[in-house]
C-alpha cells in the first residue's frame, strides 16, 4: 500500500490502485484462531505488567524489610495471579 500511494503531503491511493488490492477472506475457523491469539496476547501482556509490578514492590520490600518477607509476599502475589513458578 505504501509503495502504491501517491501524493507528497497527504499519501493516498487512487481509484484504479484500490481496485487492484487483493483482500484475503479467511475461513471462520482461521478468524476465530486469530481472535483467540490476539485475546491471549492481551491477557499475557496484562499478566506480565502485573508480574513486573510485583517484582518492583518485592525488591523494595527486600531492601526496606527483609528478603524472607519479600520472598513470601512475592510468592503469595504470584499464586493469586494463578501463575505456576
Amino acid at each position: 500500500m505504501i509503495r502504491n500511494s501517491r501524493g507528497s503531503v497527504q499519501q493516498r491511493l487512487n481509484q484504479e490502485t484500490l481496485k487492484e488490492i487483493h483482500i484475503p477472506i479467511l475461513l471462520p475457523e482461521t478468524q476465530n484462531d486469530l481472535a483467540n491469539m490476539v485475546k491471549n496476547s492481551h491477557e499475557m501482556r496484562t499478566k506480565s505488567k502485573q508480574i513486573l509490578e510485583i517484582a518492583k514492590k518485592g525488591i523494595d520490600m527486600a531492601i526496606e524489610q527483609s528478603e524472607q518477607i519479600a520472598e513470601s509476599w512475592i510468592i503469595e502475589q504470584i499464586q493469586r495471579l494463578q501463575i505456576n513458578v
